[in-house]
């Protein structure tokens, strides 16, 4: 009989199977059951949903790419709406003044950021912790400004929807199925990154790099590799956010951005594409659910009408509080829970 069948627990005997994502025959049917669900999930949202939907998909390429920088490398990197930024005007542009076709203008985009994150992480070589943050901050302001000053930042960009083989993703579902499925493809290649030699490296710099170094990974080259793939995904998601809306602008990825996607990486769990995925789905909903309580306090307390943006404001304190509470009970965020939750399922009915 297989071992990982025995009622007793599930045992891995080679270096093969502990590198697998889905283990038992109940895992296989819950991941099925779940992309049903995503595929007919359309079909029976509303418009405001649907929107909703297509910003999750979005934000959780995004949160992934940082938090293979942040959560699994280690360096902290506060510029990831910047390079966003960039993807979004490389994207629009190629495609609206170059005649480029969505797939090759969304790698190029993807490229664009990945080297902008190269230039910018290029100092975390020499430096880390704090100081790798303030090299992100200057690189943001930096990105922003030539932009502006370059690339017509100042008036934006058209966005077209993409097409592909005559076929347009005008509407909120076809677009929901393309970010989709590029979420999906994007999650798992990431998934396999981390679990490849690549990945173990970056996790050995996180936790010590000078032990790292000493046994043979090469600190220029890996942080480099993290700065790539992390900032790749981030000129993705800044390129199909651009389509999304159909216009690109500046304002469209300010500085604050940067900061609460460092709280979706920790709200959901460092190191972690699962966690990547909770964090910004997290984020989505209670802002959403913010945006649709703040008229009934305002309603409540007509007084606090008067100070004016009250729905940005309540959503930024909520915000705030979710931090500081994952950070005090639950540190390891998210992905961490969730796991504490199937062990004790796995064990039951034993506590150990």
């Amino acid at each position: 009989m297989s071992t990982a069948l025995r009622p007793s627990g599930y045992f891995d005997t080679t270096y093969q199977q502990t590198l697998r994502i889905i283990y038992t025959p109940w895992q296989w049917i819950a991941w099925i059951c779940f992309l049903l669900f995503l595929v007919i999930f359309p079909l029976f949202s509303s418009a405001y949903i649907l929107t909703a939907a297509i910003r999750i998909g979005i934000t959780i390429i995004t949160v992934i790419g940082l938090n293979i920088v942040v959560g699994n490398t280690g360096l902290l990197n506060v510029g990831h709406a910047a390079f966003m930024a960039v993807g979004a005007y490389c994207s629009a542009m190629l495609m609206t003044k170059a005649g480029f076709n969505f797939f090759p203008a969304l790698l190029a985009a993807g490229l664009a950021g990945s080297l902008a994150g190269l230039i910018f992480g290029a100092p975390s070589l020499r430096v880390k912790g704090f100081y790798v943050a303030l090299a992100t901050l200057a690189g943001h302001f930096i990105v922003i400004w030539a932009l502006m000053e370059w690339f017509g930042g100042h008036t934006g960009h058209p966005a077209p929807r993409p097409r592909i083989f005559g076929f347009i993703f005008d509407s909120d579902i076809s677009y929901y199925y393309l970010v989709g499925a590029l979420t999906l493809f994007l999650a798992l290649f990431a998934r396999n990154i981390l679990r490849s030699n690549v990945g173990r490296a970056f996790v050995a710099i996180r936790d010590h790099d000078i032990a790292a170094e000493i046994l043979g990974v090469n600190l220029y080259r890996y942080k480099l590799y993290s700065f790539a793939i992390g900032c790749f995904y981030a000129g993705i998601a800044g390129a199909l956010l651009g389509h999304f809306w159909s216009f690109t602008n500046i304002e469209a990825f300010p500085f604050g951005d940067a900061i609460w996607y460092l709280g979706m990486v920790i709200v959901g769990g460092m190191g972690s594409v699962l966690g990547s995925v909770f964090g910004a789905v997290f984020f989505i909903v209670v802002e959403e659910a913010t945006l649709n309580v703040s008229p009934i306090i305002t309603a409540l307390f007509p007084s606090m009408s008067a100070l004016g943006q009250m729905e940005a404001a309540l959503k930024w304190l909520i915000f705030a509080v979710i931090i500081i509470l994952f950070v005090i009970f639950e540190p390891n965020g998210m992905a961490h829970r969730w796991n504490l939750i199937k062990a004790s399922f796995r064990l039951f009915p034993f506590n150990y």
